[in-house]
């Protein structure tokens, strides 16, 4: 019961967030293993994915603004108009771009301590890579046995595998949790 209320909790705060049918599966599909990894309570969950959102909206618009660099650079190489202290000029910015994502990384992860136990802000560290991990997994089961759950990946049978690392995942930290 808790599981589905959960869920249903995380659907609702990303479901106005949605603009392509597909994006939003993945995403919403993201936010739900997310809590099942992480083994979050509603409570947890309404505070921490604004918390989440607000510093994945921050790594976006520095990811932006570097897009818009390497383009600029690459207009401006195209017509042999960069000198060497341009890209001085260029590494110091790629430099500041870091410590900015950096520094929204240390604020983020402080103020997810704040609301997380111990063992799922380290849990937490590890989500992306397993998350990514298992949806190629996925993607590429998909591939080779067309028509099996396109729809939904929460659907598929091949889904155990995320749900083990969750699981597993859940178990260990609960202990630290106040």
């Amino acid at each position: 019961m808790k599981k589905i209320f959960l869920f249903l909790l995380v659907t609702a705060l990303f479901a106005g967030l949605a603009n392509a049918q597909d994006i939003s599966n993945v995403e919403n599909y993201r936010i739900y293993k997310m809590s099942e990894f992480l083994d979050l309570t509603p409570e947890q969950a309404e505070v921490f994915f604004p918390l989440l959102r607000q510093y994945e909206k921050g790594v976006a618009g520095i990811a932006e603004q570097e897009n818009r660099l390497y383009e600029s650079i690459k207009e401006r190489a195209k017509k042999n108009q960069i000198d060497d202290a341009e890209l001085q000029r260029i590494m110091e910015q790629v430099n500041r771009f870091e410590q900015e994502r950096s520094q929204l990384k240390q604020q983020f992860m402080n103020r997810s301590n704040q609301v997380l136990s111990p063992g799922q802000v380290t849990r937490m560290q590890f989500f992306e890579k397993e998350f990514r991990k298992d949806l190629k997994r996925e993607f590429i089961q998909r591939g080779s046995n067309p028509g099996s759950g396109r729809d939904n990946p929460g659907n598929r049978p091949g889904n155990s595998g995320s749900g083990g690392s969750g699981g597993s995942g859940g178990s260990g930290g609960s202990g630290g949790r106040p």
